[in-house]
């Protein structure tokens, strides 16, 4: 079987060029989607044969570069890769052997983070107070206070009929995308590989771990460069928008009840990265 590699970047920096270059080593075609940047490394990225490059004119969101990245190719088999991640173990072989069950399957793969760690592939669907906890950043939160994570954010079993593959790499036929009609557009960022996921299961897919490919994610590299008060935004629509369609519109409200309280905290967050930076420089000019 043929396999596109689908990565989509926004002002996106070195990691975007690792994450194509493993691409090409892994045995798929790369296909790099620059979601209107205008900066980082799209251009490096691409060079090369083998390469195709889609240049969207606006920053339309996350799914939207997906799905024309997917559009772009037409193998049996697309596996996304995020433009802040590398495939560091495993063949294009792995997947066609992985695919070999004709049932509607996404596969997800071993992830490590940026230090070898290993980190979830797999996650339980959010529940009403889950997802408002995440649009409240409670774990940032803990994080800014130096708590510790909470045990849901540890690596855990990788389970078939539920919840849903995490989306910094996942696998996926053709036949069951074009079925799914791809991700849902409408949400910019955040939410959207659950949101598929989830309808997925409607129809009867199921996840599957391909242990044989490991991928390296660094994490959330382009979503940094976004200030944290547009990024509380973000993901506080993408989560209205998720509750609305899975949860039910009692905890759609609920989440737009809670938005404005994310926003403040999103401010809180990104005066307190400001003064760090600022305590850093003064301390280093002493």
């Amino acid at each position: 079987m043929k396999l596109d590699i689908v990565t989509v970047a926004w002002n996106a920096g070195p990691e975007l060029i690792d994450a194509v270059r493993s691409a090409r080593a892994f045995g798929g075609h790369p296909i790099v989607v620059d979601n209107g940047s205008d900066q980082g490394t799209f251009e490096d990225a691409v060079t090369g044969e083998g390469v195709t490059a889609v240049r969207l004119p606006e920053n339309r969101g996350f799914a939207a570069g997906c799905n024309a990245g997917a559009a772009a190719g037409d193998a049996d088999l697309i596996l996304f890769l995020n433009p802040d991640a590398e495939i560091i173990g495993g063949r294009a072989e792995d997947l066609t052997a992985a695919f070999a069950d004709p049932a509607p399957v996404i596969l997800g793969f071993d992830l490590v983070d940026g230090a070898g760690r290993p980190i979830p592939a797999w996650r339980p669907a959010p529940s009403g107070v889950g997802i408002v906890g995440d649009v409240l950043r409670i774990d940032a939160v803990r994080r800014a206070m130096r708590r510790p994570k909470h045990d849901a954010d540890e690596p855990g079993t990788f389970q078939s009929d539920g919840g849903f593959v995490v989306g910094s790499a996942f696998a996926i036929r053709r036949v069951d995308w074009a079925a799914l009609g791809g991700l849902d557009d409408r949400f910019f960022l955040w939410y959207e590989e659950v949101d598929l996921c989830q309808r997925f299961l409607a129809i009867g897919g199921r996840f599957r771990l391909c242990a044989a490919v490991t991928v390296r994610h660094h994490g959330a590299m382009s979503w940094r460069r976004i200030p944290r008060v547009r990024r509380a935004r973000i993901r506080a629509a993408s989560a209205r928008r998720y509750a609305a369609r899975h949860l039910g519109r009692g905890t759609a409200a609920l989440v737009a009840a809670v938005t404005p309280g994310a926003l403040f905290i999103g401010l809180c967050l990104d005066l307190r990265a400001a003064l760090s930076r600022h305590l850093r420089r003064s301390a280093d000019r002493t």
